[in-house]
């Protein structure tokens, strides 16, 4: 068993990196408990209770968190979908 980030999106758990599970499989997803916003913050005003230092800490918290080949690979995949593009095909 192993630990993985996912988004939640339109009521869907999507994996934000490969997860090798046969499919139809299920999974355990553990959330967290606390809202998904600061207190007073929402969708229409998300700085309310925008704490600085708290994200300085985080930050800090997680430095050396990748291995050196897991950041080369992170770096060459964000060069390689700026390239790819998000898009449709024949939007502007």
């Amino acid at each position: 068993m192993r630990k993985i980030r996912v988004k939640y999106r339109r009521g869907v758990f999507e994996p934000v990196e490969p997860v090798n599970l046969p499919e139809e499989e299920e999974a355990e997803v553990i959330v967290p408990e606390e809202p998904a916003w600061p207190e007073g913050a929402s969708e229409e005003n998300i700085r309310a209770g925008y704490d600085p230092e708290k994200v300085r800490r985080a930050l800090r918290e997680r430095t050396g968190i990748f291995s050196e080949s897991e950041a080369e690979e992170l770096i060459a995949n964000i060069y390689r979908w700026r390239e790819e593009g998000s898009r449709p095909a024949g939007s502007s």
